[in-house]
């Protein structure tokens, strides 16, 4: 845990920053989307959108989250920032010169949602050393507020963008965001980590094997943390479940009720104003009182 006085500063200087990588992300990611529902009017696209851009959330982030407690934060929240800007830079120029095609705007969508899984993960786990445990709900409160606003402004500014400039413009966006918000990160200090990839002599086979180890170790105490695993389940089926009207949200829009990027942006905007409400509820209230009490004494058979 930082110093109690500074981590304030830390934490304001981190989340500033990073708030202008995140609005660029969710301008583009609507831009995108629009774009392919315009230029394809396929169901099939829309879906694999959604498919790629939550392969990295399922599959990557459980295997490189272990590394990222072993790592130096900092370096990953900025290489995490200009990935996803040269992503868009490449992309960019690819809709400059007309030769761009749905399968690299889905290859962009994979590498940009890698990215920005990377930078959140890494985000979440800096928070928890930065902030003293007593002020933990307030900030995830003020976490989704932030998440709320971003999903606000971002299909809103999208929208306008689209309908005043081109596209490989837009995409320029996301250099301008990533040398933005890396400019605060060099301002604050990070909690120290035990390091254990600080060169690259590293052995990146025994970094996998202790990430998965360490992944190993989770799953072993959802299961054993009474009503854990059941929550989870429910969150997951949850969202299974939504996964279908989300993809196809833009086509409906689209195609069934002859919408534009703004009456889609309008929607977009009302799960924004969802999330903002939500996290001043959780602010006011400081959270609510936890149903689950976690086994902390249950200690994982995994050394």
């Amino acid at each position: 845990m930082t110093d109690n006085k500074k981590w304030y500063f830390n934490f304001g200087f981190l989340w500033t920053g990073q708030m202008l990588s995140l609005l660029s992300t969710s301008i583009i990611q609507f831009v995108l989307l629009w774009w392919l529902t315009e230029k394809t009017q396929s169901a099939i696209y829309l879906s694999a959108a959604t498919f790629v851009l939550y392969i990295p959330i399922i599959f990557i982030v459980p295997l490189i989250s272990p590394l990222i407690d072993h790592c130096s934060r900092k370096k990953i929240l900025i290489a995490a920032n200009f990935g996803i800007g040269a992503v868009s830079a490449l992309l960019g120029i690819s809709f400059g010169f007309e030769k761009v095609s749905p399968i690299m705007v889905l290859g962009a969508i994979f590498l940009r949602s890698t990215f920005n899984s990377i930078r959140w993960s890494t985000l979440e786990a800096s928070a928890a050393q930065m902030v003293p445990e007593s002020h933990l709900t307030q900030i995830n409160a003020v976490d989704y507020i932030l998440r709320g606003i971003t999903g606000i402004a971002g299909p809103f500014l999208g929208a306008v963008l689209l309908r005043t400039t081109t596209i490989n413009s837009i995409l320029n966006v996301d250099l301008i965001a990533a040398a933005g918000g890396s400019i605060p990160l060099l301002l604050i200090s990070f909690p120290k980590v035990n390091s254990i990839a600080t060169h690259f002599s590293v052995n990146l086979v025994k970094q996998i094997g202790r990430s998965l180890s360490d992944l190993k170790s989770g799953f072993y105490y959802v299961r054993r943390t009474p009503g854990l695993f059941m929550f989870l389940m429910y969150v997951s089926i949850t969202n299974l479940m939504l996964m279908p009207a989300e993809s196809l949200l833009p086509l409906v829009v689209s195609t069934k009720f002859h919408g534009t990027e703004i009456s889609m942006s309008t929607i977009g905007i009302a799960f924004g104003i969802g999330s903002v409400l939500g996290g001043i509820i959780l602010s006011i209230r400081h959270g609510f009182h936890s149903r689950i009490k976690a086994n902390r004494r249950s200690k994982s058979p995994i050394t």
